[in-house]
């Protein structure tokens, strides 16, 4: 069985801090990411902030959810978590590891669980991961090309 969860990493040739400043602006994810647009969030956020989410926007597999901060550490985690209790929840993380003074390993990973984890993720592994691989791309174009 395959694990209940989804793992995708990239380099970055930014430091860490340059990384965070565009992954934390949450507001201006529509600007560089066709894979992820926030809706409503507030302009700071910290532990506990509610977020909602669209991802996939535009696409048949186009989903509105909200989350909530779970973990900060700047400028190297940022993780939410959301789902129905019991049913279905995911824990997206996204992971700065610096590699030098100028390159960034972005590692952007999500842990599922309730009843209908398991069937969910068969169905849209897939997909997921390429929406996953999208994301990190568009960050490093975004992040480099600043």
């Amino acid at each position: 069985m395959a694990p209940l969860s989804i793992t995708s990493q990239i380099q970055i040739n930014a430091a860490p801090e340059k990384v965070w400043e565009v992954l934390i602006n949450l507001a201006a994810y529509g600007d560089w990411n066709s894979q992820m647009q926030v809706i409503e969030a507030p302009e700071s956020i910290s532990r506990g902030s509610k977020v909602r989410l669209c991802a996939a926007p535009n696409t048949a597999a186009e989903r509105i959810f909200d989350v909530e901060i779970t973990a900060i550490e700047i400028p190297y985690l940022l993780e939410w978590q959301g789902g129905e209790p019991d049913t279905f929840i995911g824990i997206h993380r996204f992971e700065l590891h610096r590699v030098n003074s100028d390159k960034t390993l972005f590692k952007n990973s999500e842990m599922f669980s309730g009843a209908m984890a398991s069937t969910i993720l068969n169905v849209s592994r897939t997909s997921l991961e390429g929406e996953f691989q999208a994301f990190n791309e568009a960050l490093q174009r975004r992040v480099e090309l600043e």
